[in-house]
């Protein structure tokens, strides 16, 4: 697997050498599957039905952590490289998502953690 890398920011960012980063096997694999967590349904321009329905299963009304879950399982396991998930934990405190999955990867033959939080819309 390769993908174009990502800073902090989501943005795409050129290395030492003036050429953008590109990650590849176990990096690519654990940036994808944050990236697909992130990714709000509707915010992809040339298939609005894929990306994490947050706003409607954390935002609107009383968070729906079961949905939102099932929602970010099956994106994670759509992932290339991705052979399971262990664990996905989320949480809300006010404004603020926090997630935190257990993914193994063809990669490494160890369980590793992705994670971040994520703001209100």
């Amino acid at each position: 697997m390769k993908v174009l890398g990502e800073n902090a920011n989501r943005d795409l960012f050129v290395g030492a050498n003036n050429q953008l980063v590109l990650r590849t096997s176990l990096d690519a694999t654990l940036q994808a599957c944050k990236s697909a967590i992130e990714a709000q349904r509707g915010e992809m321009q040339y298939n609005i039905l894929r990306g994490i329905p947050t706003a409607a299963t954390i935002w609107a009304g009383a968070p729906n952590q079961q949905r939102y879950r099932f929602f970010c399982i099956q994106a994670l396991r759509d992932i290339g490289g991705v052979v399971s998930v262990r664990r996905f934990d989320s949480d809300v405190f006010e404004d603020v998502l926090e997630y935190e999955a257990e993914i193994l990867t063809e990669f490494s033959p160890e369980f590793q953690t992705v994670g971040s939080s994520l703001s209100a819309l």
